[in-house]
């Protein structure tokens, strides 16, 4: 062959066979080059073929395999070339344009390493060279007509939305979506159209100076080239449709591995890679999750059918594991990968990043977050890795949720060693600034030195209140960050408590940071502001080594001014450090410049970050600073309307999101085909400073950003935010329809909380937009938009049962009325829409069945049986008796009855639904186990224990079958049983004294009832996580009340000091049930005789109860008798008689008010006990027996008597909150 480029391509393409040597005109332009080989509109299958002929005819007869292995050989020689051309071009490129090479580089790289589609994302990859060519070739006369930052820049924005279109081409999930024809490849010739246009406009913005350039020229023929779309996946879809659909391969090991084989040869990988990659999409299992590819199998690999694992588990298997599971990675992308995490403070880096609410573990969820699903795992690792460098190697311990400071942060320095210093040796700080002064970059700033330092052990949480505008709102966001649930009250202890659990022990400095970013708009609203204060007044009561640091626009005005919680003002950067910030992103501009910017933009960090940025990108010029406006929020208004209109109106767009979010939910709001278009887009903006970037996938507009976006999208076109708005709220109801399935099942339940916990903010704003009043727009020109008919059919379709019940669980309900209001009088009223009277009856049917579930939530009985019934009216008529949603709208028409006290009514309801569910779904199911679990519940209000029982434990064993013994469902089930066992005792026990039978249970034997009952508390206690969780102190309080009935005083002693401690930390020391769990703890204490123990905690309970509910009270009453009986039995005979004496003329002053009550014989009991004498109507007294901790929902109950311990009060039945599951 000859020794020149040119003659080696003729001589091995003469040696091919005929029918590749047609395609020469093709591959074979006069100048030779490598680099147009697979460029010029050749198919995939021929250049494929191509190249197969090409290693035949190279290696010989006999090389067999050889072809496949030397596959690579033309295009590596290619991807060399570019390379070579693309460093002259980076180096010799006038800034901006040489920060465009970068993305040319990673194009090129996503081809090379390309499973499918090698050879399109390849002509991309040339074009994306010629394009940077021919913005150096006319960069001389672009310079001399001031348009060259601005054509560079143009250059830089189409390379980066290519790069981020083709990035799903060139991953390995490609195979997999090649199945569906939208993933064929088809777009690559949009994209190289797109390069072509910004081609088109650099030639017609260096004008006629620069056409008779010959390297313009050349450049400009090769992007007018368009490219052939391919379509790789024809063959295996039409063998998909061959064998029965996707279905039918996916239930078929034989069936799967024939696609595979299909599937290897299109995208040019062995079966085996093939094999999985299709494995790990068809299996329904927790990995499904993961969306980028090397991680999905090997967590399959690793973690068959599971949705988390513990950190240890996981670095056994990460990285080293990875070539066993990715047959397809190379050996030195493993090696490399290999050494990024090769210590421990790597890992430790890695985990900080990739965690959540966990700690000690990973979950699915947490590298569904972290990763991107199109991008390869290197590069994410690395960019993971660096945003949390210098990373203490304890940290990996803690949580740590901060945001990654901004590209170019600089200025703030001082300030920020002053604000840790403060935090570390004084307390709490409020950072108070107006908008664009960067509270959040300093806040964000103190947390990483905190955490760099190691002086944050408990973790740095970011809790966003942007948009919190009530006061569940802001408990939510709290939980949230700490991975709680919300609970219906008292949200603000629990949170104190779990802050105080993660600082530890006190000590000097902060143990936990919580980062409280955008207050203001909590404190612009008086319900979020009060809970706002009075969380805040609790963490810094509590929680002594937690530290707080806010920022907002607005002071916090405490009630009480702490002196834990400095504010400090934050005004503008001084002039350095504004030229500063200035040259850091702007950095050909000059010294003297930078100073006449940072003069005109006044030191406001946002203003010279919005300024820079368009002087990068040539949309501004020095000439242009004395007309900026000192108002920051006039100055942003003027940034935005000189950006192009596309991105005003992405902007505008991205306004109707919640403060944060993620790349879907902006594809949403941009009515873009993907996330991976929005990326692309979303980094544009970023460059010009207005998206900032929040965390792995997640981005943020600043609130003076969003609020001049919103105002400008309003002229931009009609409809136009109505429709983005729409679309994210259909995102969003889809995604918790997903959650709420994950929900049922036993493996992910769990992760759907902490999903939807974390998505709060948009699960609110969902709710927000849904409530807002009609938009005016064409109703058959957009589905999405808000206010029409059809937007409204979509989304009550996605109110199913399911989706209720998980709201419900989340106790986020209640948000949903002002919505399903909204959409009601849609779909009734008379606007016209594109849909049938059936459809909008059986969209009204679903919103009625949801807003039932909200008004049972609320107490409103009368009106959830209102909607409830029209629901199933509704859907009965549509749909007949046997169809499974008219058994759903049954079953909750009984339910709404029971929960309003109609259970005779309910109770021929729920048998009905059951039979239905039994008929319609069999015996096995989740709804018939829930049907069967709220009959029971209905059975056992009228007080037909011995027929309840049964039906719950039908139902335990049902649930067991298919939701595990964790599940939350099981909770609920096993709390039923457990009530139902203990109520049948006490219904004996009303009995006995009924029939005046003395001191009937005053001898401790244990009831069978209460044997019964222990061990399901037992296993309550279990499946809420032990007597350490939170979760556990009612349960607590119930078993020690069981065990102390049974006479087994040393036992219930400890269960008893558990649920006190975990009252204390959860709620306070003031509380109420706080309160109650120290009488139990007394009552047990005294019954094993030692008297000067329990007489404290009786006096500290009476305390409490005096401040709660005042000394004219039945409870505080009775409370004082028992510490009278306690003092007596101790010889203190005259302090005994003088409090009893109070406590029964305090309970006779209520006899003419009140019935004679329980309260009244206990104190007449007592005084007997003591020989006094007093006059009474009741009849010969009989003891009370102990009463169990209430729950912090139940109201206050009397207190027990102290002497005789024995059957505490059964609760009634708990349900699934808000409502009975069903």
């Amino acid at each position: 062959m000859a020794s020149t480029p040119q003659g080696q391509v003729h001589g091995w393409f003469n040696s091919l066979h005929p029918d590749i040597q047609a395609h020469s005109d093709a591959l074979l332009p006069a100048e030779g080059r490598a680099v147009y080989l697979l460029g010029k509109g050749l198919s995939a299958q021929a250049a494929h073929r191509l190249v197969m002929h090409r290693d035949e005819a190279s290696a010989g007869p006999g090389a067999g395999g050889a072809a496949a292995a030397g596959s690579a050989r033309p295009l590596a020689a290619d991807f060399e070339a570019l390379r070579e051309t693309l460093l002259q071009l980076g180096s010799s490129l006038p800034f901006p344009g040489c920060t465009a090479a970068p993305l040319a580089l990673q194009l090129l790289e996503l081809a090379e390493g390309a499973p499918a589609h090698r050879a399109e994302l390849a002509a991309l990859g040339s074009r994306a060279v010629a394009l940077l060519g021919a913005l150096g070739a006319c960069s001389g006369e672009l310079q001399q007509a001031g348009r060259y930052r601005q054509a560079a820049e143009e250059c830089r924005e189409a390379l980066q939305r290519v790069l981020a279109s083709a990035q799903p081409l060139g991953s390995r999930n490609c195979v997999a979506r090649v199945l569906a024809e939208w993933a064929d490849g088809g777009g690559c010739g949009a994209l190289a159209a797109e390069l072509a246009a910004a081609g088109e406009r650099l030639v017609a913005a260096a004008g006629a100076a620069a056409e008779g350039d010959e390297e313009l020229q050349e450049a400009l023929a090769l992007l007018r080239q368009p490219v052939e779309p391919q379509a790789p996946g024809a063959d295996a879809r039409a063998l998909v449709s061959e064998l029965g659909g996707m279905g039918a391969v996916a239930g078929d090991p034989a069936k799967q591995a024939r696609v595979a084989d299909v599937l290897a040869a299109a995208a040019e990988i062995t079966a085996q890679e093939a094999a999985l990659l299709l494995a790990s999409h068809l299996d329904p299992g927790p990995q499904r999750l993961i969306p980028q590819s090397e991680l999905r199998l090997l967590w399959r690999a690793l973690f068959p059918g599971r949705a988390e694992a513990l950190w240890p588990e996981w670095w056994r298997g990460f990285p080293g594991r990875l070539r066993e599971a990715v047959p397809g990675m190379g050996p030195a992308q493993a090696r490399e990968l290999a050494q990024l995490l090769a210590g421990e403070g790597a890992r430790a880096a890695f985990q900080q990043a990739v965690g959540g609410a966990d700690p000690g573990a990973v979950s699915v969820g947490d590298l569904r977050t972290a990763f991107a699903a199109d991008e390869a795992l290197l590069p994410q690792v690395q960019r993971l890795l660096r945003g949390a460098a210098g990373a203490a190697a304890g940290a990996a311990t803690s949580c740590c949720t901060l945001p990654p400071l901004p590209e170019g942060y600089t200025g703030r320095e001082e300030e920020a060693a002053a604000l840790v210093e403060h935090l570390r040796a004084h307390g709490s700080l409020a950072l108070l600034g107006g908008g664009g002064m960067g509270k959040s970059c300093l806040a964000a700033d103190v947390g990483w030195r905190l955490v760099r330092g190691g002086q944050a052990p408990g973790g740095a949480l970011w809790v966003d209140l942007g948009g919190a505008r009530s006061g569940a709102e802001v408990d939510a966001r709290f939980c949230a960050a700490l991975g709680m649930g919300l609970d219906a009250n008292d949200n603000g202890q629990r949170i104190a408590a779990a802050l105080d659990a993660r600082a530890g022990p006190a000590s000097r400095g902060p143990g936990v940071l919580v980062v409280v970013d955008g207050a203001e708009d909590a404190l612009g609203e008086a319900e979020a502001a009060e809970a706002l204060r009075g969380l805040v007044d609790k963490v810094l009561s509590h929680s002594p080594s937690a530290r707080l640091l806010l920022t907002s626009r607005t002071s916090l005005n405490l009630p009480s001014p702490s002196p834990l919680l400095a504010e400090r003002p934050l005004g503008p950067l001084g002039p350095a450090a504004a030229a500063g910030l200035v040259r850091a992103v702007a950095a050909d501009v000059g010294e003297a410049e930078a100073r006449r910017v940072a003069e005109a933009c006044q030191g406001v960090p946002l203003a010279l970050c919005l300024v820079a940025g368009a002087l990068v990108a040539g949309r501004m010029s020095m000439q242009d600073l004395p007309a900026l406006f000192a108002d920051c929020g006039a100055l942003v208004r003027l940034v935005l309307s000189a950006l192009p209109q596309p991105h005003q109106q992405a902007a505008a767009l991205l306004a109707v999101l919640p403060a944060s979010f993620d790349e879907e939910a902006a594809a949403a709001a941009l009515g873009l085909p993907s996330a991976a278009a929005a990326r692309g887009l979303l980094a544009v903006l970023a460059r010009h400073r207005l998206v900032a970037v929040a965390g792995p996938q997640r981005y943020s507009l600043q609130p003076l950003v969003r609020q001049q976006a919103a105002l400008l999208g309003a002229g931009l076109g009609e409809g136009l935010q109505a429709a983005a708005e729409g679309r994210f709220v259909r995102l969003t109801l889809g995604r918790l329809g997903q959650w709420a399935e994950m929900f049922q099942t036993p493996r992910e339940w769990m992760l759907a909380m902490i999903t939807a916990r974390e998505r709060q903010a948009d699960v609110s704003r969902m709710m927000e937009l849904l409530a807002q009043p009609p938009t005016a727009v064409s109703v058959g020109s957009e589905l999405a938009a808000v206010g029409g008919q059809l937007h409204a059919v979509a989304v009550a379709a996605a109110l199913t049962d399911r989706l209720a019940r998980l709201l419900g669980a989340l106790t986020q309900l209640q948000g949903l009325r002002p919505g399903c209001e909204a959409l009601l009088a849609l779909l009734e009223g008379p606007q016209p829409g594109g849909a049938t009277q059936e459809e909008l009856d059986l969209a009204a049917a679903a919103v009625l069945h949801t807003l039932a579930y909200v008004e049972n939530g609320a107490g409103r009985y009368s009106e959830a049986q209102a909607c409830a019934k029209r629901s199933y009216e509704l859907r009965l008529r549509l749909l007949g008796e046997g169809h499974p949603d008219t058994a759903i709208a049954l079953a909750h028409l009984a339910t709404s009855l029971h929960e309003g006290g109609r259970h005779a009514e309910a109770e021929p309801l729920f048998r009905r639904a059951l039979e239905l569910r039994r008929r319609v779904l069999g015996e096995a199911h989740p709804e018939t186990a829930s049907s069967v679990n709220m009959l029971a519940v209905c059975t056992y209000y009228q007080h037909r224990y011995d027929a309840a029982e049964p039906l719950y434990r039908q139902a335990l064993a049902l649930a067991k079958s298919f939701w595990g013994e964790e599940h939350p469902h099981m909770e609920i089930i096993v709390h039923n049983l457990a009530a139902c066992t203990r109520a049948k005792d006490r219904a004996g026990e009303i009995a006995s004294l009924q029939d005046h039978v003395l001191r009937a249970a005053a001898d401790g034997r244990s009831s069978q009832c209460h044997a019964d009952a222990e061990p399901l508390y037992r296993l309550l206690l279990q499946l809420q996580g032990g007597e350490e969780d939170p979760r556990a102190v009612e349960v607590l309080g119930e078993l020690g009340a069981c065990v102390h009935a049974q006479g087994r005083l040393p036992e219930a002693e400890p269960l008893y000091r558990q649920a006190l401690t975990l009252r204390q930390q959860l709620l306070g020391e003031e509380h109420g049930d706080t309160a109650q769990a120290l009488i139990n703890l007394a009552v047990c204490i005294h019954a094993q005789g030692r008297l000067s123990e329990a007489e404290p905690l009786y006096r500290q309970a009476l305390e409490l109860r005096r401040r709660e509910l005042g000394e004219a009270q039945e409870d505080t009453a009775t409370l004082q008798m028992s510490l009278a009986v306690c003092i007596h039995a101790q010889g203190r005979r005259s302090e005994a008689n003088t409090l009893a004496h109070r406590a029964v003329k305090l309970q006779q002053a209520q006899l003419p008010t009140k019935d004679v009550s329980d309260g009244f014989v206990l104190v007449n009991l007592l005084a007997h006990c003591m020989d006094l004498k007093y006059d009474s109507p009741q009849e010969q007294p009989q003891p009370r027996k102990p009463q169990p901790e209430k729950s912090q929902q139940q109201a206050s109950q009397p207190q027990e008597q102290a002497p005789q311990p024995s059957k505490p009060q059964p609760q009634k039945p708990q349900k699934q909150a808000p409502q009975p599951q069903k």
